[in-house]
């Protein structure tokens, strides 16, 4: 995979999502915007209900039909503004150039067809075949993502397997047409320790053999620690900071971030009672007029409650460059 390691592969630019609810249509992605560099794994962290896998979905445009929609901003993919191209293009670029691994592997997989089916039909979508045939590329695939016995497992219902075993072949799906991008939506959820580990470590492998970029969608800073390379901390549809996970973790800037990184049990040390943070995340019909975490944060002053803070520059450039948006951090 030929790609400048300097310039962005994936581009996002103030996004925003809404979706319609009884009260009314709301923004749940708000102005997000990131960049994720080719061979590198972002992190985007938060609590449920920040906006996180919806800005995945966002992304492959596969937001519910007649209650989600993109309503601004752009996402470049290779120079090509996944936004504004037509639905058949944008068929033909999911799987092909961006792909995503969903949450649940049993909701993702089709109960009707074999493993090796839906494999390969996501290869005749977007590969061509090769002397060996699909079926035969499709076991490579599984192999691939270490699958045990793969001649046996195309063969296989997704009921015939383990979750883990699931999880690998919802994973070789996504890694079968080899994209630029994937989009991790909390993959390892459903997984035991050991499997997770394996499966963190495959997905690494792979990255470093093929150069592709992955957003890691998560809220585990434990995962974060082991295969991001940088971070976006989301709060109430908004990312309110990003930056290198060290930089990040030794110097969390954003109350939100700091209230986090907080709340994780440390190993070393007495350990008393854990923080919480305060109060629950705001909803869509009843976001603050100012910044989205003043209610629960302990800094909050009447500036906080009444406007929205900046996006503050903390130091670094391109990929080592470090963000947040909170006014304790301007002069």
């Amino acid at each position: 995979m030929s790609m400048n390691e300097n310039q962005p592969i994936l581009s996002v630019r103030d996004l925003e999502t809404m979706i319609e609810t009884k009260r009314g249509e709301f923004a749940a992605v708000d102005g997000v915007s990131f960049d994720l560099y080719p061979a590198e794994t972002l992190g985007i962290v938060g609590e449920s209900g920040s906006g996180k896998s919806l800005t995945g979905l966002s992304l492959m445009r596969l937001l519910p039909r007649g209650i989600g929609r993109i309503s601004g901003g752009s996402v470049e993919l290779d120079g090509s503004d996944l936004t504004a191209i037509p639905e058949a293009r944008m068929r033909k670029v999911r799987g092909r150039d961006i792909a995503m691994i969903l949450q649940d592997p049993q909701t993702s997989l089709n109960p009707a067809f074999t493993i090796g089916d839906q494999i390969v039909e996501a290869m005749r979508l977007h590969r061509k075949p090769q002397p060996e045939g699909f079926m035969a590329m499709a076991v490579d695939t599984l192999r691939k993502v270490r699958v045990a016995a793969p001649e046996m497992r195309v063969k296989a219902y997704p009921h015939q397997m383990s979750g883990g075993m699931r999880q690998r072949a919802v994973g070789a799906i996504a890694i079968s047409c080899q994209p630029k991008v994937i989009i991790a939506d909390e993959p390892t959820t459903s997984l035991d320790v050991t499997v997770q580990a394996q499966y963190l470590r495959l997905l690494r492998e792979l990255q470093e053999q093929t150069g592709m970029g992955i957003l890691f969608i998560t809220h585990d800073f434990g995962i974060v620690a082991r295969v991001c390379h940088r971070l976006a901390v989301m709060y109430a549809g908004q990312v309110i900071e990003t930056g290198p996970v060290k930089r990040v973790f030794d110097r969390p800037s954003h109350p939100y971030t700091q209230a986090l990184l907080n709340s994780v049990p440390k190993l070393s040390g007495h350990q008393g009672r854990l923080p919480a943070i305060e109060g629950q995340p705001p909803a869509l019909w009843a976001k603050p007029k100012g910044c989205r975490f003043s209610p629960r944060c302990p800094y909050a002053d009447d500036r906080c409650r009444a406007e929205q803070p900046p996006v503050t520059h903390l130091g670094g450039e391109g990929r080592d460059r470090h963000t947040a948006s909170c006014w304790r951090l301007l002069p």
